[in-house]
């Protein structure tokens, strides 16, 4: 089991800031691909 770090905190955060995974990649200058990969580790947690 991946350990929870403040990563997956932030990218939580900001999904539910910016209402969905695409505008928060987007500020986060990441992929939705892999923002939605780390809510599926974050959810596995």
């Amino acid at each position: 089991m991946a350990k929870l770090n403040y990563h997956h905190l932030q990218y939580f955060y900001a999904i539910a800031t910016h209402g969905s995974i695409a505008k928060a990649a987007i500020v986060m200058h990441i992929t939705p691909q892999t923002l939605s990969a780390q809510l599926t580790l974050l959810e596995t947690q």
